[in-house]
Order: structure tokens, then sequence, then C-alpha cells
């Protein structure tokens, strides 16, 4: 909620952190970060007994581009730090990319950006709202890739998309 309390004055602030499993099983987010979509790395590291599941971040955005799912570099971060799971947060929607047995270990990460802007751009989707031609490269990365792609609001359960 924090990304999207100064929104009314324009102010875009994302946030990340890194989810671990803890001792008991639960999980936590750790290592929260800020700034702008451009600057916003979570710090990945995990000490003894926590293990390292994943990331969450936050999309907020002013401009009316709502719900903005995952981008290209959400997927290569999932994909190259092993993330058994990645959350986002866009409007009061959750998405959620959940590794499979079919995930991929390594994506060229100029393969991927080409493929995401390929459909994003693509001359059928321009004239479509923004947010739903990111949806259609969300749905085929994921399929590519081999991650489960998830989304819901945070008081229901998530339906696969």
């Amino acid at each position: 909620m924090k990304s999207v309390v100064h929104l009314d004055e324009g102010i875009v602030t994302e946030y990340a952190a890194t989810i671990v499993r803890q001792a008991d099983g639960s999980l936590k987010l750790i290592n929260e970060v800020s700034g702008n979509s451009t600057n916003v790395v979570p710090d990945w590291a995990a000490t003894e007994p926590d293990a390292f599941i994943g990331t969450f971040h936050t999309h907020p955005r002013t401009d009316g581009f709502l719900p903005m799912p995952f981008s290209d570099t959400d997927f290569v971060s999932a994909i190259q730090l092993r993330e058994k799971l990645s959350l986002l947060y866009s409007d009061d929607i959750v998405c959620a990319l959940v590794r499979t047995v079919a995930t991929l270990d390594y994506v060229n990460i100029y393969a991927i950006k080409n493929e995401f802007l390929s459909i994003v751009m693509d001359p059928d989707m321009e004239a479509r709202f923004l947010p739903n031609a990111v949806w259609a490269a969300n749905k085929w990365l994921a399929k590519k890739y081999g991650f489960g792609l998830y989304m819901g609001n945070p008081d229901e359960l998530y339906r696969e998309v």
C-alpha cells in the first residue's frame, strides 16, 4: 500500500522485497527497498535458517495503465534467480509467476526482451489497451518458459491465466 499513498500527487514509488521461507515454514518479506521502476532491485540475500523463495514488487502507475503485469525483466529475474515464486501487486491485483518442472534455468536477456516487445508492439495489439498487450506477452512468455501464471485480488483465490 506504500506504493500508492502519494499517487494523487503524481508520485510513483515502487517497492520490492525478498520472499523467504522461515524455519517454521511460514513465508516472510525481508530486505524491503523502494525507488522508481528503473532502480528497484531486491536484495536477494537470505541467511540461515531462512530459505530464498523469490521476490515481491509493486507496479504503481499514474497513467491509467492498470493493472500492469510482469515486465520482460521480471521474467528474466525469475528465471535467472531460480525463483520459486515471483509476486507482483498492481492496482489491487496480485500476479504470480510460479516455477514448475518445465521452467527453464537460463534465458538470453535480449531474446526475452525482443519476444516481449514483439508482442506488445504488434500492430494488432497497438490499437488495444496497453495492459492487455502486456497480458498477452505475459501469457505467451509464461507458456514458452514454463511458468504457471496466476492472478487475483488479495482476498480471493488466484486463478490461472
